[in-house]
């Protein structure tokens, strides 16, 4: 690591709060009042129907309008019911009577006692009461440059275009719209239906925003998610149908939010119904249309799946199901990751409460790259995604692997092999 990068690592280190005794991983070095009220809703996730997720379980926290008792219930398992007839089980008056109602009804505050969210969560005290403490932090992760910014109206540049996924702020953070034509066509068996993919990277995307859309079975949610890539390649050419008549960006608005054109996704028509309801369709590989370059560099852990002599590499980490993934550090686990019985749009999941399964004589691994992995695509790539819904893409060269152990992708690990990546030469171009 080079010495300014350190010192700038340091430098961002010192958040406000220094005082406080540190968190160590064992969370026993800190003297915390449980006893402390917290806002749980800033602590976890906001997902659909006034729900807050956290370490991949889903909950609801109701609050009673005359004297502010809070509820805050687990949605997995069994739930309460004071109410003989009720419209909706998981409402909160079904769940806990007259007068309660979702956090989200007056005024969005869930605030509990550290104690009862620790109970109820099943997070230690100190853990919880430093994550209520970092939420106005600093990052340390600020250290690492900003995404590029790409949907200003500019016109494409010429050339070669590099854009830096992995080693940014945000890791590539976007929302992607799925639009279906629904008409499908049959030259090639089996018949297929094709959709527009939409992509708000280089244009922002506010994630309460997307998830609060409106969607239909013709326009379906992927995402939010962030990039595993070191970096998109895109060479003299463009993408067909990415640049209008004077080279600026396509884009559209959806919902107030600002997407570019991605690509054409080809969709096997005998699963369109659970495409419809969903947008996913779990190990079903997929053509899509795009060209270019994904570069993963050496000394990169990819994730993969294997299935007979094909290699599928993660591409994109998708927060859809589990809106906790919002790094790389869950991915070397994350066949024991228990899928939630709903996504964040109020979907259900496919094996949901359960670890994910794979297909019969699939596996999931991870490996440590001895050289740079290089993945062209002249105009089509194939695709799949899993029950997480991460996006996973064939590995079109054969990759080399050094053989190390992978380790959890910690923020610390990603910013040391960043601090090395981002001083070494970009990798060249292959022509082709």
């Amino acid at each position: 690591m080079s010495t300014t990068f350190s010192a700038v690592l340091l430098l961002t280190s010192l958040v406000p709060g220094q005082c406080r005794r540190a968190v160590s991983n064992a969370d026993s070095d800190v003297d915390v009042d449980p006893r402390l009220r917290v806002d749980a809703a800033k602590i976890m996730i906001p997902i659909a129907d006034g729900k807050l997720a956290l370490n991949s379980k889903v909950y609801k926290c109701c609050v009673h309008s005359d004297t502010g008792a809070v509820n805050l219930q687990e949605m997995s398992g069994d739930l309460p019911k004071e109410r003989v007839f009720c419209k909706n089980t998981e409402g909160c008056g079904c769940m806990f009577g007259d007068h309660f109602h979702s956090y989200t009804y007056s005024w969005p505050v869930c605030r509990v006692r550290l104690s009862y969210l620790s109970e109820t969560t099943g997070e230690s005290v100190p853990k919880l009461y430093s994550m209520a403490s970092s939420v106005d932090a600093k990052p340390v992760t600020d250290v690492l440059p900003p995404a590029l910014n790409a949907c200003e109206g500019v016109t494409r540049p010429e050339g070669i275009q590099y854009q830096n996924m992995y080693c940014t702020r945000d890791q590539g953070f976007a929302c992607e719209v799925f639009m279906a034509g629904f008409g499908f066509w049959c030259k090639v068996f089996p018949c297929r239906v094709r959709a527009t993919v939409w992509n708000s990277h280089g244009c922002g995307c506010d994630a309460k925003a997307f998830r609060a859309g409106l969607w239909t079975t013709k326009k379906k949610p992927n995402g939010p998610r962030i990039w595993t890539a070191d970096y998109f390649v895109s060479g003299d050419e463009p993408t067909p149908g990415s640049l209008d008549e004077t080279g600026r960006y396509v884009t559209e608005v959806f919902d107030g939010i600002t997407y570019k054109y991605g690509a054409e996704l080809d969709i096997l028509y005998s699963r369109t119904i659970l495409w419809a309801k969903t947008g996913t369709q779990p190990f079903i590989p997929s053509n899509i249309s795009r060209t270019g370059k994904r570069i993963w560099r050496k000394g990169r852990q990819v994730y993969e799946l294997n299935v007979d002599d094909d290699t599928f590499v993660m591409q994109a980490i998708s927060q859809q199901v589990d809106p906790m993934l919002t790094d790389n550090s869950g991915l070397i686990d994350l066949l024991s990751r228990k899928l939630p019985g709903m996504d964040t749009f109020g979907n259900k999941v496919e094996g949901g409460g359960s670890p994910m399964l794979l297909p019969e004589g699939m596996t999931y691994q991870c490996r440590v790259l001895a050289e740079d992995l290089i993945l062209q695509s002249h105009g089509a790539a194939v695709i799949m995604q899993d029950h997480f819904y991460n996006s996973y893409m064939l590995e079109t060269v054969k990759a080399k692997y050094s053989g190390e152990e992978c380790v959890e992708e910690t923020e610390q690990w990603r910013l040391d092999y960043c601090g090395r990546a981002l001083s070494r030469p970009r990798p060249g171009v292959l022509r082709g």
